[in-house]
């Protein structure tokens, strides 16, 4: 097998490496900010959430 390993398939190996990794890569990196993006909407939510709720613990308490 390996003496059928010449320069032209080591230029083509070459060559296909960069784009195979940027064809995997890429998706990953939309992937990556939806997620980011979902997690940034949720956490926002969540501390809405809590303002909402410390506030009214908050009125309770004083009204007491």
């Amino acid at each position: 097998m390996w003496e059928k390993i010449n320069l032209g398939f080591i230029l083509g190996l070459l060559a296909v490496t960069p784009l195979a990794a940027f064809i995997f890569f890429k998706p990953l990196g939309v992937v990556h900010r939806v997620m980011d993006d979902a997690k940034r909407n949720t956490l926002k939510n969540l501390s809405e959430k809590y303002l909402l709720i410390n506030m009214t613990i908050m009125e309770e308490m004083e009204n007491q």
